[in-house]
């Protein structure tokens, strides 16, 4: 996703000012690199996926695939969700500019929401007696990454644009999709379990 975003803005090439554009840049790579260690004045840690691997092994016992699976209920739930955010970024309908908009704000309320999700999964998980190091280590930086996204976004235009103003609403609409799905899996689960 980050991915995504920062080429729609380097899209923009055309119609946006140098400045505005690599200053944009700098605060969505920022929170990008970080998910592979890669943070400004810190030494080079884990991947956040090297330390999911650790915290999947530590609350399942098992070892966590090098490859997702390719089939099952969580895996085409997650692969659905990842599917309808990627067909809202690229936005086809937009110009280059309206688009790039909508993708800032679509990454604002990912990296705004991340604080507070990070914080209950990590006392969640803390309550469970699981030390989560891959919930820390986002905690840790979470909120710099907020700043990050309201940087790249007045970087680039208002934090009052309608473009972005849609992309954090369209962003929280999939985020509660995603989440209504994901707890009826576990209702289903549960269900499962009592009747067995």
């Amino acid at each position: 996703m980050f991915a995504l975003i920062a080429c729609h803005v380097q899209a923009t090439v055309d119609h946006s000012d140098y400045v505005s554009r690599y200053q944009t840049m700098q605060s969505l790579l920022q929170p990008f690199a970080s998910e592979y260690a890669i943070e400004p004045n810190r030494t080079l840690g884990k991947t956040h996926r090297q330390l999911f691997a650790e915290f999947y092994k530590q609350a399942t016992g098992k070892v966590f695939p090098s490859k997702y699976p390719h089939s099952g209920a969580w895996i085409a739930c997650g692969r659905r969700w990842g599917n309808a955010q990627i067909a809202r970024l690229e936005c086809n309908n937009l110009s280059s500019m309206d688009r790039a908009k909508y993708n800032l704000g679509y990454h604002w309320a990912v990296e705004h929401l991340s604080v507070n999700e990070f914080d209950q999964l990590l006392l969640a998980w803390t309550k469970l007696g699981i030390v989560a190091p891959y919930m820390q280590a986002h905690c840790e930086v979470e909120e710099e990454h907020a700043g990050c996204a309201v940087s790249a976004v007045t970087s680039f235009g208002s934090t009052g644009d309608a473009f972005v103003r849609q992309g954090v609403l369209d962003h929280e609409d999939d985020l509660a999709g995603f989440y209504g799905e994901c707890a009826t899996l576990i209702r289903t689960a549960d269900y499962l379990a009592c009747e067995n």
